[in-house]
């Protein structure tokens, strides 16, 4: 009896152990510039555009990696806004106010899992909405 407890707690701390590496997030963005760059701002002021304003001006692009070593729904959700911060730090670096047309993209690890998502968009200054 001793035997089958010990074995299942041990199941358990594997079990949790596992839970706790398989969250472990990373993320990472590049920007290339294509147009005329503006001075940094602020993140905070980086609006995610679904329509494009009625002016505006062109930058760049942005793009951003969120990934896990193994997700579920809410690890990719989770991944999705810290894919969606991501790019707006890299269109603030490069002065954008806006990120247009932004997509998302599914990584696949195999076997059916998701392992993390990417997404780009486009890097404007908005001048008039």
């Amino acid at each position: 009896m001793k035997r089958k407890i010990f074995f299942v707690k041990l199941l358990v701390l594997i079990i949790t152990t596992g839970f706790v590496f398989i969250s472990c997030n990373s993320i990472r963005g590049s920007s290339m510039v294509t147009g005329n760059a503006r001075p940094a701002i602020s993140p905070a002021d980086v609006r995610i555009l679904h329509q494009p304003p009625a002016q505006y001006e062109t930058i760049g692009t942005v793009s951003a990696t969120g990934s896990s070593q193994g997700m579920s729904g809410l690890d990719l959700e989770k991944s999705k806004e810290m894919v969606i911060g991501e790019l707006r730090n890299q269109a603030a670096k490069i002065g954008a106010n806006g990120v247009l047309s932004v997509t998302f993209t599914l990584i696949h690890a195999g076997m059916g899992a998701t392992s993390g998502v990417t997404g780009q968009g486009t890097a404007i200054h908005i001048i008039r909405q």
